[in-house]
């Protein structure tokens, strides 16, 4: 018997959706700190103090990330016992295994999002591969600009810059597809709960 029901699910895609535009205005915000003097964190500025706030929501941010992820393949095996290649613990080191992160979490989303579709009967609505193209191309961007090796570059500027405006375009879809993920998910709990 699953742990997880509807109005659990509902939650905590709401705090996904919550904790990802929090971690978004942290990129502005630390955006603003690289306005004043560039990728080099070595001198205070007051602006600083919003900047740890940035870095201190990215936490809860990937852990609610995390556990809804889980909750989806969980869900998933629930319908699906042989699976569909992942396992549960893939709903972290998806994210932050080097090269896996680049398509394990589009993958571990679109398999449980068609695992629930095809379970009740729903269209599948959700198409991730736009969100999930400029994702990647803000994380590559983003990393290409932290690692550029001088820390006071125009080009580590300009690539923070562009991996931010990168990420705010995939926000709206990125919500579109937890939303509806989310929706599939409650739909698929609800009939597995008049099973049980």
């Amino acid at each position: 018997m699953l742990r997880i029901t509807p109005e659990i699910e509902e939650k905590r895609s709401k705090k996904v959706i919550l904790w990802s535009g929090l971690y978004l205005l942290g990129s502005f915000i630390s955006l603003q700190r690289i306005s004043i003097s560039g990728t080099d964190f070595t001198e205070f500025h007051p602006i600083d103090v919003l900047v740890y706030f940035s870095v201190a929501v990215s936490i809860p941010n990937c852990f609610f990330l995390w556990e809804w992820v889980k909750s989806l393949i969980i869900t998933s095996r629930s319908i699906q016992p042989e699976g569909f290649g992942y396992r549960d613990g893939w709903a972290f080191w998806g994210w932050i295994t080097p090269v896996f992160s680049w398509w394990v979490p589009k993958r571990l989303i679109d398999n449980t999002s068609l695992i629930f579709a095809i379970y009740t009967g729903r269209d599948r609505l959700i198409s991730t591969t736009k969100w999930w193209a400029i994702f990647v191309s803000s994380s590559i961007i983003g990393m290409l600009g932290f690692n550029t090796g001088s820390q006071q570059n125009a080009f580590g500027t300009i690539a923070s810059i562009i991996s931010t405006v990168l990420l705010a375009l995939a926000f709206p879809l990125w919500k579109k597809v937890v939303e509806e993920t989310s929706l599939a998910h409650q739909a698929a709990l609800v009939k597995l709960s008049l099973t049980d």
